[in-house]
C-alpha cells in the first residue's frame, strides 16, 4: 500500500515539472498568422465569442469587440505566446454562455476591461503561479496522477 501512495506521488511530482515544461513550450511559441491551426484557432475564438456576428476579415478592427488592442490580435499574445489564446479558445469553449456573458460585462461602462488582454494576463498570472510552484498542492488535490494542460486550462477559468 506504501509502494501505491509513493507511485501516486511521484506521478504527480514529475507530471507537475511536465506540466510546466509543457505550458513553457505553449508559452515560448509565438502566434504565427502564417500557420493554419493558429488562424483557426483564433477564428474559433470569434466564432464562439460572437456566434452571430460574422468577421469582415481577419485583420479587422472588429477584434476589438472582444478585448484585443488592435485590428490583429496576433500581436497581442507576444508576452503569452500560444498559451494566451488557447486559455482563451479553452474558456471559450468550455463554458461558452459564462464567456460570452464576462465578455458582456466587460463592455459595461461599469466594469470596463478588455476581455482579451485581461484573459492573457490571467493566462501570464496563471504561469507564474505553476512555475513558481504555487499551484503544486491544487495540483496535488485535483489530479489523481499527472496533472494536464486541460486541468492548468480550468485553474485559468
Amino acid at each position: 500500500r506504501l509502494g501505491v501512495s509513493l507511485q501516486a506521488c511521484l506521478l504527480q511530482i514529475v507530471g507537475y515539472r511536465n506540466l510546466i515544461a509543457e505550458v513553457e513550450k505553449l508559452r515560448r511559441e509565438p502566434y504565427d498568422s502564417e500557420n493554419p491551426q493558429h488562424e483557426e484557432m483564433l477564428l474559433k475564438l470569434w466564432k464562439c465569442l460572437k456566434p452571430n456576428s460574422p468577421l469582415k476579415a481577419r485583420i479587422s478592427k472588429q477584434w476589438c469587440e472582444i478585448g484585443f488592442q488592435g485590428d490583429d490580435p496576433k500581436t497581442d499574445f507576444r508576452g503569452m505566446g500560444l498559451l494566451g489564446l488557447y486559455n482563451l479558445v479553452y474558456f471559450a469553449e468550455w463554458d461558452t454562455e459564462i464567456a460570452q456573458q464576462v465578455l458582456s460585462d466587460s463592455l459595461q461602462p461599469k466594469y470596463s476591461y478588455s476581455f482579451a488582454i485581461v484573459g492573457i494576463n490571467i493566462t501570464d498570472l496563471a504561469y507564474n503561479l505553476l512555475v513558481s510552484g504555487a499551484l503544486k498542492t491544487h495540483f496535488y488535490n485535483v489530479a489523481p496522477e499527472a496533472p494536464t494542460l486541460t486541468q492548468f486550462q480550468q485553474t485559468f477559468c
